[in-house]
């Protein structure tokens, strides 16, 4: 009786927590895009605590309240980061490892994703893609005009050609960045979140450090048969297998790219560098194209080579 009573007191008071996170979510310029990413954590607290009886009837009641705050989009907000963060903390519960949490995770995130595209193209005919597509069309007639007028009618000819194409691309890529948008929300979420868990007396899963991780080996041949399939068989753009393939080639490039990181700051960390200093470099590779394809190049001989466990063992 008293477990129950506790349980209930304490899914009252993470309700409450949530309904004040949604609204200054929904209602509060600039500050909103920040508080966004404490919406999960009420659920986490929740979940990482309780049985699954009580996790459906607390997220019946999040419905309700997310409904009465702000209608549809309180069940986008709920359906978003309300089911990532009960499967977060869930699976913290099970003391699953940090990996498979983030893996998870970034899958529930994705199907919510996924499906309030199709609920939004399916029920409300609105289809962000479309809306995409024809701004940058609107654009690109007024840029055509403004050039016509000008006398650059060849010029004209050129940008119309690349907007085209740049369409076509974005167009094609949407898969993969739906992917890595979920997996870049997620690791934040964990980030902010994970914390806050662990000061409230949740036993968070210990990772490793961030130098420590290493991505499956078997990525390196999927990387290599998607970019084989690029250079050899370069499906036509449009085509079904061209968006299979470049699409699987973006998503293994920047894991590539991921891996590559993880070697650099090892190598930080073995030559003892500045934090100061890593900050500074990190920026500069997202700023400066050609050091995105050196990190990449340290995450392929990485995979390929086993890069850093040869260095220790020659150590």
């Amino acid at each position: 009786m008293l477990k129950n009573t506790r349980q209930l007191t304490e899914g009252a008071v993470l309700l409450a927590a949530f309904a004040i996170i949604l609204l200054l979510t929904l209602y509060v310029p600039f500050l909103g895009a920040i508080i966004i990413f404490f919406l999960p954590l009420p659920f986490m607290l929740f979940t990482a605590k309780y049985n699954f009886k009580g996790i459906i009837v607390f997220l019946a009641a999040a419905v309700i309240i997310s409904i009465i705050i702000s209608g549809i989009w309180g069940i986008v907000y709920l359906l978003l980061f309300g089911a990532t963060g009960a499967v977060m903390g869930y699976l913290i519960q099970k003391n699953k490892s940090r990996p498979f949490i983030l893996l998870i995770s970034t899958v529930t995130f994705l199907i919510s994703t996924v499906a309030l595209y199709a609920i939004s193209v399916g029920l409300f005919h609105m289809n962000f893609i479309q809306q995409f597509n024809d701004s940058v069309n609107e654009s690109l007639k007024i840029t055509t005009r403004m050039l016509k007028g000008m006398g650059q009618g060849s010029q004209a000819d050129k940008v119309t050609k690349q907007y085209k194409d740049m369409i076509v691309t974005i167009k094609t890529i949407f898969p993969s960045l739906f992917v890595l948008s979920s997996l870049f929300t997620v690791y934040i979420l964990q980030i902010v979140n994970f914390p806050i868990l662990k000061r409230l007396g949740i036993t968070i899963p210990v990772g490793k450090p961030f130098r420590e991780l290493t991505l499956p080996r078997s990525l390196l041949w999927y990387y290599i048969i998607a970019l084989g399939a690029n250079l050899i068989f370069h499906p036509a753009a449009g085509t079904y297998w061209h968006a299979v393939v470049i699409n699987l080639f973006y998503v293994l490039s920047l894991l590539m790219f991921l891996q590559g990181l993880f070697v650099l700051y090892y190598l930080f960390h073995k030559r003892s560098i500045s934090r100061g200093f890593q900050i500074i470099v990190t920026i500069l590779i997202f700023v400066v194209p050609i050091f995105l394809y050196v990190v990449s190049l340290l995450g392929i001989i990485d995979l390929g080579f086993d890069f850093r466990k040869r260095r220790e063992n020659k150590q």
